[in-house]
């Protein structure tokens, strides 16, 4: 019972914290973004009615996935990488591609409006994850390993830099990095992988004045008030505001048109507004229990194909969910990174569920506990060479049964 209890634990514990962290951020949308959607759409439900339909189609995708054998993923991975690297391309071609925010990032499909780089960081992770385990026995080799990554790597970062979104390729590459660290990349090259990524997010962050101006905002943001710092001071007086209790649900006054996307990238400052420090530590808890029981999935994984995938789907909302609050709380540049599923938006939320859902398949297949032995408890361990035989013990002889007096 010891290993089904364990099982069971995990798996709860990371569709517990799934379900409630999505209810809470229904409920955290429709507070945040009325106002918006009440001004620009004559509709205080716009972005509310959205996110629920999304809500719909993310719990199918996880339902579905949670059944499905993760490894027909990793089977069909170039497939699924093909797809979504075919989707980020589309993004560029006209009257299909979309532009909001300065990133060409959204696809225009009729009524749907999909942004590809989410599905492509799941993308990505199965097909990293298969090519990890396939060149096992190479890790130590930098040229054979940087030989097999680059292609799908490249490609997928290449394309997103060139939207341009920086927070999302970041993500990725984090992402990359971890899944080596599981993979058991020797700690030389990890250092010289995370050494020359810096550099090149340096670089790349230099290149624009924008980007530039975001950095210098991330450090003095008093120094322009009114320009590229109006947002994490925005940001900062909401938590501020809002004390330890909050100032109430709905009742916050940084949601009316103060803060710039208050219903995405600062749906943490809305909610420390509204229900002060004790939300916003409670948001953070939620996050903590869904990235735990991820890891101890990870870690106890049957084989390493579904111990790299779930180290890497983890990664992908964690490393989000670190670069959206430390935005929000001005500990890092803003990057316009969402919080996974608490924040507007529909394609992030199905592809977040649709990552928990594989993982919940992989939580569904571990092993009991070795201590564990049928329904009873504990199995017994003998040592070698004095497990008792099967059947009735042999009698000792006659003679043997005194003992001979001690002289």
């Amino acid at each position: 019972m010891a290993g089904r209890r364990e099982y069971h634990g995990l798996y709860y514990a990371l569709a517990g914290s799934t379900v409630l962290l999505t209810l809470f951020g229904l409920a955290m949308v429709l507070s945040a973004s009325w106002v918006v959607a009440l001004k620009d759409y004559g509709n205080s439900f716009y972005f509310f009615e959205r996110q629920i339909a999304a809500a719909v189609f993310g719990a199918i995708a996880l339902v579905v996935l949670s059944r499905c054998d993760a490894k027909l993923l990793l089977r069909y991975r170039n497939h699924i990488l093909g797809v979504a690297v075919a989707l980020l391309a589309a993004v560029f071609l006209p009257g299909v591609g979309d532009a909001a925010n300065g990133a060409r990032s959204w696809l225009e499909l009729g009524a749907l409006r999909i942004q590809p780089s989410e599905f492509a960081k799941i993308a990505l992770t199965v097909w990293v994850a298969a090519v990890l385990v396939a060149k096992r026995n190479h890790l130590h080799d930098v040229r054979v390993l940087a030989g097999s990554l680059a292609l799908g790597v490249g490609l997928v970062l290449g394309l997103i830099l060139m939207q341009p979104d920086l927070g999302t390729a970041v993500i990725i590459a984090a992402t990359v990095f971890i899944m080596l660290y599981f993979g058991g990349a020797p700690l030389k090259l990890l250092i010289e992988l995370g050494v020359a990524g810096g550099v090149a997010v340096a670089i790349f962050a230099a290149s624009q004045p924008f980007r530039v101006a975001r950095l210098f905002a991330f450090l003095h943001a008093e120094s322009d008030p009114q320009g590229a710092g109006y947002n994490i001071l925005q940001s900062l007086i909401a938590l501020g505001s809002g004390g330890v209790t909050g100032v109430g649900p709905g009742m916050s006054r940084q949601k009316f048109l103060y803060l710039p996307a208050s219903y995405t990238d600062f749906i943490l400052a809305v909610i420390g507004e509204e229900l002060g420090l004790i939300g916003t530590l409670a948001t953070v808890l939620g996050f903590g229990v869904l990235i735990y029981a991820g890891f101890m999935i990870a870690r106890r994984a049957r084989d390493d194909a579904s111990k790299l995938l779930v180290a890497g789907l983890t990664s992908v909302i964690a490393v989000q969910a670190l670069v959206n609050m430390g935005a929000v709380t001005g500990l890092l540049p803003v990057t316009g990174v969402t919080l996974p599923l608490v924040s507007y938006g529909g394609t992030s939320l199905v592809a977040t569920m649709a990552a928990v859902g594989i993982m919940l398949n992989v939580a569904s297949r571990l092993p009991q506990s070795r201590s564990a032995g049928g329904r009873g408890g504990v199995a017994r361990t003998h040592r070698p060479g004095r497990q008792r035989p099967s059947g009735p013990a042999p009698r000792k002889p006659e003679n043997a049964r005194r003992r001979p007096a001690r002289a």
